[in-house]
C-alpha cells in the first residue's frame, strides 16, 4: 500500500515537471517567432490557461499612457459583462499588490502575480478558475509565479532590443543626412531634408529652421514640417523673441518640456499657426563668427518629454546645417565636415561616460599613422582612421546606466555592452558610403588568439583595420583615467602592449605601434 502511494506521488511529480517544461519551453519558443507583442502575449495567455485549466489574462502597462492592455486581445463589441467584471476585479487586486501590501494574491478560484516588482512592475498575470470555490493547487501557483518571472525577462529584453533598433535607425538617418552634404545641389532642398529628418528622428509633431536676417533683426521660417507649414513658411518675427530668439541670442541649446511656464516663451507663433506648443527643443545655428539662425522641434509625440538623447541628435543636425551655410559642397568622397560632425557626435556621446571625451577623436590620427607605418596606401589609411573615429558609435544604443556604471558590470550588462561593436557595424552597413568601414568596427574587439568577440576570429582572419583599431583603442584607454584602473605613462602603456602581443594583439601591429608611441614619448619628454 505504501509502495503504491510512492508510485502515485512519483507519477504526480513527473507530470508536474512535464507540465512545467511544456509551459516554459512554449513561452521560450514564442520568442523565436516573428510575431508582434499582441500576438505573443495572447498566445502566452492561452499556453498558461491550458496548463492551469483556467481563464488566464495577461495585463500590461503601456509606458506612455500608463493604462492597462489586456491579452488575449478582445474588441469592444466582443467584451461581455463577465469579461469587464473580471478585468475590474483584477485591477482592484493589482492596486493592493502595487501598493506593497502583498506580493501576489491567491483566493478561491483566483490568483494574480505581478510581472516585475517595485517601480519596475510591467503588468500582471491573472487566472480565473471555472469553479470559483476551488483554490489552485500549489504546483500550479508555483508554475504561474515562474511564468510571471520569465515574462518579465522576455519583456525587458524586448524593450532593450526595441530601444537599440530605434537608436540604430536614427543614427543611420543622421549619417545619411550628414553624408548628403557632399552632394548638395541646393541649400533649400538640404535644409528641408534636415528638418524632415529632425522631426522623424526625435519623433515630434513639427520641426523648423529659422534663419537670422541681421539687417531687419528678424528670424524667418525657412523650412517647416507638419500641418503648420503653409501658415509659417516665410513668416518673420523679432529675433530676440521667444525661446528660439533666446537660443540665437545666447548661442545655447535648450530643452523646455513645460514651454508655457518658460519666461522666454512667446505665444505669437502659436497664434499665427493655430497651434499649441507643449514642449520645445532648440539648437542655435552658427559658430564663433556669430549666429545665423536656429533649428527647433516642437511637441514630442504621445505626450512625452524631449530627452538628452533627442538633444544630441538635434545638435548634430544643427552642426551640419551650419557647415552647409559656411562652406560650398564638395563633389565626392567623404567631406571634412562629415568627419568634424562625426567627431562632435563621438565627443558628445563619450562625455556622458568616458573620462577622456576625446578618445575617439584621438584615434583618428593614431590609427592613420599606424596604418601608414604598416604599408597601407593613403586612401586605405584614411578609411581605417575614419573607422577608428567611429569604432564606438554603437554605444549610442547601450543604456546610459551601463555606460556610466563605476562598478564591474554584471553578466547581463556585459552581454549588452558587448553588442556595441555589432550595433556600430549595423549603423555603418546601412549608411551610404560607410559600409566598407563596418568590418573594422565590428571586429575591433577580436583578439589575436581567438578569445575576443563577437565571433572569436583569430590571427589574420581579423581584418587589418580592426587589428589596428584594437591597438590604438587599448593604448589611448590606458593613457587616461578610468573607472577600472589608473592612468598609465606612455612607457607603461607600451609595456602592456608588448606583454599582450600575440595573445590580444597582432604582433606586427604592436611592433609598428611601439616605435610610433616611443616617438610620442620622446616628444613629451623633450
Amino acid at each position: 500500500m505504501e509502495d503504491n502511494k510512492q508510485v502515485i506521488l512519483l507519477r504526480e511529480t513527473v507530470l508536474q515537471l512535464d507540465l512545467r517544461c511544456k509551459v516554459i519551453s512554449g513561452l521560450v519558443k514564442l520568442m523565436d517567432l516573428t510575431i508582434g507583442k499582441d500576438e505573443f502575449l495572447s498566445r502566452a495567455a492561452h499556453i498558461l490557461g491550458d496548463a492551469v485549466h483556467a481563464e488566464v489574462m495577461i495585463a500590461v502597462i503601456d509606458s506612455q499612457t500608463e493604462l492597462f492592455s489586456f491579452y488575449p486581445v478582445k474588441q469592444e463589441d466582443e467584451l461581455l459583462d463577465a469579461d469587464m467584471e473580471k478585468r475590474e476585479y483584477a485591477l482592484k487586486i493589482f492596486k493592493n499588490i502595487e501598493g506593497g501590501s502583498t506580493g501576489h494574491v491567491e483566493n478561491e478560484g483566483f490568483m494574480c502575480f505581478p510581472i516585475g516588482s517595485g517601480v519596475a512592475v510591467r503588468g500582471m498575470m491573472v487566472a480565473f478558475h471555472a469553479d470559483r470555490r476551488e483554490k489552485f493547487p500549489p504546483h500550479e501557483v508555483k508554475l504561474f509565479n515562474e511564468a510571471a518571472a520569465l515574462l518579465e525577462k522576455i519583456m525587458e529584453q524586448a524593450v532593450l532590443l526595441a530601444d537599440m533598433n530605434s537608436s540604430i535607425i536614427k543614427m543611420q538617418k543622421l549619417f545619411d543626412i550628414v553624408k548628403a552634404f557632399s552632394k548638395v545641389s541646393g541649400f533649400q532642398q538640404f535644409i528641408e531634408d534636415s528638418v524632415r529628418a529632425a522631426a522623424d528622428i526625435v519623433e515630434c509633431e513639427a520641426a523648423s529652421v529659422m534663419l537670422l536676417d541681421k539687417e531687419k533683426n528678424v528670424l524667418r521660417f525657412t523650412a517647416v514640417t507638419g500641418e503648420v507649414k503653409d501658415k509659417l513658411l516665410g513668416y518673420e518675427f523679432p529675433a530676440n523673441e521667444g525661446i528660439s530668439g533666446w537660443a540665437v541670442k545666447t548661442g545655447r541649446e535648450a530643452i523646455v518640456n513645460e514651454a508655457g511656464e518658460s519666461e522666454h516663451f512667446s505665444s505669437r507663433v502659436d497664434e499665427i499657426a493655430g497651434f499649441s506648443t507643449r514642449n520645445i527643443m532648440v539648437a542655435p545655428l552658427g559658430d564663433a563668427d556669430g549666429p545665423v539662425g536656429v533649428i527647433e522641434t516642437v511637441n514630442k509625440i504621445n505626450g512625452q518629454d524631449f530627452s538628452s538623447q533627442d538633444m544630441l541628435y538635434l545638435s548634430i543636425l544643427a552642426s551640419q546645417i551650419t557647415q552647409v551655410l559656411k562652406q560650398p559642397p564638395r563633389d565626392s568622397g567623404i567631406p571634412e565636415t562629415f568627419i568634424d560632425t562625426a567627431a562632435l557626435l563621438l565627443d558628445t556621446l563619450e562625455a556622458g561616460y568616458y573620462p577622456n571625451p576625446r578618445h575617439s577623436r584621438n584615434m583618428l590620427s593614431t590609427a592613420k599613422e599606424l596604418a601608414l607605418a604598416l604599408g597601407q596606401d593613403e586612401n586605405t589609411a584614411k578609411e581605417i582612421s575614419l573607422a577608428a573615429l567611429l569604432h564606438d558609435i554603437g554605444k549610442i544604443a547601450v543604456p546610459q546606466e551601463i555606460l556610466q556604471k563605476p562598478d564591474p558590470l554584471s553578466d547581463k550588462e556585459w552581454a549588452l555592452m558587448k553588442k556595441h561593436s555589432e550595433t556600430g557595424a549595423a549603423i555603418l552597413e546601412k549608411s551610404a558610403g560607410l559600409s566598407a568601414l563596418a568590418p573594422y568596427v565590428k571586429y575591433h574587439h577580436e583578439k589575436w588568439d581567438g578569445t575576443g568577440y563577437p565571433e572569436g576570429l583569430k590571427g589574420k582572419d581579423i581584418p587589418l583595420g580592426a587589428r589596428i583599431i584594437a591597438v590604438c583603442d587599448a593604448f589611448d584607454a590606458m593613457r587616461c583615467d578610468r573607472n577600472y584602473g589608473r592612468k598609465l605613462t606612455v612607457a607603461a602603456a607600451i609595456e602592456e602592449l608588448i606583454i599582450n602581443s600575440s595573445t590580444q594583439f597582432d604582433p606586427e601591429c604592436v611592433g609598428a605601434a611601439v616605435s610610433m608611441f616611443r616617438k610620442m614619448e620622446e616628444s613629451l619628454l623633450s
